[in-house]
């Protein structure tokens, strides 16, 4: 399956946003600049595809959240 996705990714213990693309299965990530005050630190993601499962989508990247904010 082909897809795209790109979106920025807060990560515990950093003031960097997380840059995350990808094409099919390469992808890439790097830190940009420092979250601003007026932002929301959130997962923003954008994918497109076909036949994306959202729902699925959704429930692991907020799994990944609640696991990454535990620990």
């Amino acid at each position: 399956m082909n897809y795209r996705i790109k979106g920025f990714v807060p990560v515990p213990n950093k003031a960097i946003r997380l840059v995350l693309q990808g094409v099919g299965n390469r992808f890439d990530y790097f830190y940009d600049y420092l979250w601003q005050p007026q932002e929301p630190r959130q997962t923003r993601l954008v994918l497109i595809g076909r036949e994306l499962e959202q729902v699925r989508i959704e429930s692991l990247v907020l799994e990944k959240e609640v696991n990454a904010t535990i620990q």
